[in-house]
């Protein structure tokens, strides 16, 4: 591993590749622009955003974001859950490239050629979130200083606040972490919209940038972490919540999958939601995917993004009313939670889900 003065050469490398792409989730994006309102969730709220939907549909079809994508979190948060979701497909885009490749028509066609390239050039994300409080730093300049995180899969993450990073770490996608400095060459203590320039400091990490730990893979990193010598950062990403609700108002929660083995032994659970003193308890059955679910039923299953099968240990499991039109229904899981508890906010919620 480079010394802690030095940048790692698979960062530098990926910088290089770098051609413009770039994922924005920030609290300074107004909400009010797309229908959510001022200061408060209106109801239906979740029916304005779905960034996995957005993320997926450009990157399956065009190889890459083509610009920037930029997703409002200051009501609705998600700018942890956000970047998951992003190194999920992420991930897909290199299996991707590689069945491109190996399709012999595609092999004759120069855009097919030109689509897996754009479907190898880095990606990078940023998590903005920044309140104001007694928490930030003497002075209250700024507030946490700015980290880049670099996952297995080639991302390049800026996150204001470490929370942000919890998921990927949990999810054991970060190789590498930096610290930004806080005097350098971009801004300055005065700076307060950071997120609008802190990805120039990959042209200056060199100076800017300040090794907490860097790996050249994750293997690498699971070596040293067994062997007592690294020393995790981040912290530890919250569990028994809704981590996720999408545009349908289904919710994904981060939990212990091994109740969802528990629950094969009679096929049904009970989810227990609390808000604010508010209990609701309900059944739920679980099924393999949303095909096997009857309609009007709430139902559990594992989510399936990354295509990686889990048994035990936190993992994601999606949580869904079938319905035949998700888009006009009001039988959803969000419009039952919020029915069952008023003024349900699923941000401070816990969601236990019990065999």
């Amino acid at each position: 591993m480079p010394s802690q003065t030095e940048i790692h050469p698979h960062t530098i490398q990926l910088v290089s590749k770098w051609r413009g792409d770039l994922v924005v989730f920030s609290d300074t994006f107004g909400e009010g622009a797309v229908g959510l309102g001022q200061g408060s969730l209106p109801p239906e709220w979740w029916k304005t955003r779905d960034p996995d939907a957005v993320i997926a549909t450009r990157f399956g079809n065009t190889g890459s974001i083509g610009g920037s994508l930029e997703f409002p979190t200051g009501l609705t948060g998600g700018e942890d859950f956000g970047l998951w979701m992003l190194d999920d497909r992420n991930l897909l885009r290199e299996q991707h490239a590689k069945r491109i490749e190996g399709h012999p028509f595609a092999q004759k066609l120069p855009s097919a050629q030109a689509f897996v390239e754009r479907l190898r050039q880095p990606i990078v994300a940023i998590a903005n979130n920044a309140p104001r409080g007694g928490k930030n730093p003497a002075g209250g300049r700024n507030g946490e200083p700015y980290h880049l995180a670099v996952t297995e899969s080639g991302m390049l993450v800026f996150a204001s606040r470490l929370k942000a990073l919890a998921y990927l770490a949990m999810a054991n996608r970060i190789q590498s972490l930096y610290e930004v400095r806080k005097l350098n060459n971009v801004y300055g203590p005065e700076q307060q919209f950071r997120s609008s320039v802190v990805a120039q400091t990959l042209f200056s990490m060199d100076t800017d940038l300040v090794p907490v730990y860097q790996y050249g893979s994750v293997a690498e990193k699971e070596e040293a972490i067994e062997n007592g010598e690294h020393t995790e950062k981040i912290p530890k990403a919250e569990h028994k919540k809704i981590a996720n609700v999408d545009k349908f108002g289904n919710g994904i929660v981060l939990d212990d999958l091994s109740i969802l083995n528990a629950m094969r032994q009679t096929g049904f659970g009970t989810i227990i939601v609390t808000d604010q003193g508010q209990r609701h308890v309900e059944r739920v059955r679980l099924v393999t995917d949303l095909d096997a679910a009857q309609e009007g039923e709430l139902v559990v299953y594992q989510n399936p993004s990354d295509g990686v099968v889990q048994t035990q240990g936190l993992g994601l499991y999606e949580l869904v009313v079938k319905v035949p039109d998700p888009n006009t229904s009001t039988d959803t899981t969000m419009h039952r939670l919020v029915r069952a508890i008023p003024g349900f906010n699923h941000l401070r919620a816990q969601l236990e889900l019990a065999a």
